[in-house]
């Protein structure tokens, strides 16, 4: 298992990989989501210990800094955007059931609808303004969170089990 701060970026038009500024500290299971603004978010993760410190890059300044934390502490969660709030959901820490959603405009964490199954290692995307949570825990679990109604409904279990995937809406 390696820790590490150092973060490189990929130029399809060049083919090639270019390093950038380095995260403020070492870390491993972490989750990372893009904005709109060109910023990037690095959420939980491992350094030796659980995390629940955030931090944001600008791709402008190439600069990493300090947000707001999340309340839980947490490693191998997933996270997502939706509507301008960053999701984290699940992880481990003891195996989570709990979500939080940041506000980038107020740095300020809130807890919204638990999962109704708690898991880590799972993936999360967004497809028609709803945050899917796929698999993890070694389980076919997918749950649908309806961001008006702030609930979370099960649907459409996969038919094999998923423990540290990839999930991308295309």
């Amino acid at each position: 298992n390696s820790r590490l701060a150092s973060v490189e970026c990929y130029s399809p038009p060049t083919d090639t990989w270019a390093l950038k500024a380095p995260l403020l500290g070492v870390r491993s299971y972490h989750a990372v989501v893009a904005m709109e603004d060109h910023s990037l978010y690095a959420l939980g993760g491992l350094n030796g210990s659980t995390l629940k410190t955030c931090e944001r890059y600008s791709l402008s300044e190439n600069t990493w800094a300090p947000v707001a934390s999340m309340s839980v502490a947490r490693y191998g969660l997933a996270a997502a955007s939706l509507g301008g709030m960053i999701y984290a959901v699940g992880g481990e820490g003891g195996t989570r059931k709990e979500v939080e959603r940041y506000s980038p405009s107020e740095d300020k964490w809130e807890r919204v609808a638990d999962l109704g199954t708690g898991r880590y290692g799972l993936g999360a995307a967004v497809v028609n303004n709803r945050l899917y949570a796929v698999g993890g825990s070694w389980g076919k679990e997918v749950e649908v969170y309806n961001s008006e109604e702030n609930t979370w409904a099960r649907e459409g279990d996969m038919s094999t089990a998923r423990w540290y995937l990839a999930v991308v809406a295309v």
